[in-house]
Order: C-alpha cells, then sequence, then structure tokens
C-alpha cells in the first residue's frame, strides 16, 4: 500500500448488513450514511453496531480462511486493532451447557433404541463427510499457525461453535 493512500474504515448497514454504504450529510456534528441497497440512514457512534461488525469479523477469521491482511483492507481496521479484538474473542469461548440430569435423561431415553437397525435415507452410508469436515478444519488452522496453545483450543471451539450454527 501506497503511503499516499489513506485506509477507510468500512461502515456496516446496521439493517442489512450490507459494506455498500456512502456518506449522506452530517447531524449533530456526526458523520451520516445511507445504505444503498435498503436506504437506511444511520451514523457511526452506534456502540452494539461495531460490536456486531467485530464479530463478523472475527468470523471471517475463524470461518471464512481469511488472513488479518486481508482483514485488514476489507474492514479499514488496522492488523493490530484486529489482533487485539480477535485475541480478546480467544479468550473467551462458546460454551455448550448441559445440566447434569438433561444428561442422565438423555441417556436413559437412548438406551431402548440405541443398537437397533435403521434404514434411513438421510444416514450416510460413509463417513466421506466426517473426513471432509476435519479436513477443513486442519487446513483453517494450519493458516492460523502461531496461535499460543490455549488461543489454538479456543479458536477450534469457535469453530466448531460457527460451524454447528450454520444452515
Amino acid at each position: 500500500m501506497k503511503n499516499t493512500e489513506k485506509k477507510v474504515k468500512k461502515f456496516r448497514c446496521w439493517g442489512c448488513g450490507s459494506l455498500a454504504t456512502i456518506k449522506w450529510g452530517k447531524q449533530f456534528d456526526k458523520q451520516r450514511f445511507k445504505c444503498k441497497k435498503c436506504g437506511i440512514l444511520s451514523t457511526r457512534s452506534n456502540v452494539g453496531v461495531s460490536k456486531k461488525n467485530s464479530e463478523i469479523w472475527f468470523r471471517e477469521w475463524v470461518v471464512g480462511k481469511q488472513t488479518f491482511s486481508q482483514l485488514s483492507n476489507k474492514s479499514g481496521y488496522s492488523e493490530r486493532t484486529l489482533k487485539c479484538m480477535f485475541y480478546s474473542y480467544l479468550e473467551r469461548y462458546p460454551e455448550w451447557k448441559i445440566v447434569k440430569r438433561e444428561r442422565i435423561n438423555l441417556l436413559k431415553r437412548a438406551l431402548p433404541n440405541m443398537f437397533h437397525y435403521l434404514d434411513n435415507p438421510h444416514i450416510p452410508k460413509t463417513t466421506n463427510a466426517l473426513e471432509s469436515f476435519f479436513g477443513h478444519l486442519k487446513q483453517n488452522v494450519s493458516l492460523h499457525r502461531g496461535l499460543s496453545k490455549e488461543h489454538y483450543k479456543n479458536y477450534i471451539k469457535w469453530y466448531l461453535f460457527y460451524k454447528s450454527n450454520e444452515k
């Protein structure tokens, strides 16, 4: 990047999530933006939107195979800011909580039907999909080498969390 070029931080629409926004005057000395897709007018000072944006960039880093420099070019944040944001996400991780009583009930309900032959066309006959999933996980992890052991574990937890919530 040339020294004369200035990085412009992209503004994401809070309504549709689009980055296609343009400056649209000022209101109370704050820059207003208009979304080209949905037409919503908004300002940059919304904390909830900036938190949502950082989560979107974090998700891109975890699942989207994006490097810090690629995300820096897209988002307008510096690589150092992105690292600080993402490492704060890696300090905490998503937890799936199952209450002990639910585990016991789940097991009791599953035991009678655990070893039956199932003729269901929706159940795969091979483990290819599972092997493919772990292949993609290995590929994503190899892109982010250099993480500490604790961040590495939390990265995998975030990856599994995002992948399990995909439609």
